[in-house]
Order: C-alpha cells, then structure tokens, then sequence
C-alpha cells in the first residue's frame, strides 16, 4: 500500500487470464524445427556415377552411417547412386562437425543450405 509523503508502497499485480492448459492429444501433430544456418552435404547432380560411387564409398568408410542406405533400410528408396550419395556424404559432413572440406569429396559434392530431405 502506498505511504503518505511519496514512500515506497507494495502494490498487487494483476493475474493474466489465460487460457486453460490442453496438450496435444492429436497423434498427427506435426512439430517443426526452424534450423536457423542449418547446412548439408549433397552431391552435384549430373555427376558421374562412378565419381558418385566413390564418395559414397569413402564416406561410408570413414565415418559415415550408411547403414539406412542398404536393402531394407529407410533411406535404400529411391534406389539411385545420386540419393545413395546425397546420404552418404550428409552423414559423413554432420558427423564431421560441418568442418570445412568435409563436403567435398573431390569436387563430387558440395555445401548447401536448402534441406535436401
């Protein structure tokens, strides 16, 4: 309360309506990550299969989870070398950290900030 001759007075603050709390029971809710700066790796298109095939096969030797690219794995459709590749050389880039020159692959691929997904 205020005080006579301009002291310091406590004054209750006012609690927001708000409405109540539902969750999301909703099994088809999608949540969405803005990525701000996010970056992938993707492999040049029209790039020869063979070139293709070799960065797909040093990625996945060294460091890349390639696992999802096998027969019966999530990522093995479309069946191309070009999105074979595009996996390869992402899992590779990501586990790298993002470092510069983990995207290249002599000249096969390349850094880019749309979601190849």
């Amino acid at each position: 309360m205020p005080t006579r001759g301009g002291g310091v007075g406590v004054f209750p603050l006012p609690t927001p309506k708000l409405p109540p709390h539902t969750p999301q029971s909703n099994p088809k809710t999608i949540k969405l990550c803005v990525c701000i700066g996010a970056t992938w790796c993707v492999c040049k298109k029209g790039g020869n299969d063979k070139v293709l095939q070799m960065a797909i096969d040093w990625a996945c030797g060294n460091g890349a989870d390639c696992t999802q690219t096998h027969q019966g794995g999530k990522c093995y459709n479309p069946d191309t070398v070009i999105d074979h590749c595009n996996y390869a050389v992402n899992s590779y880039f990501q586990a790298k950290g993002q470092a510069p020159g983990s995207c290249d692959f002599n000249g096969a691929a390349m850094v880019t900030t749309t979601d190849p997904s």
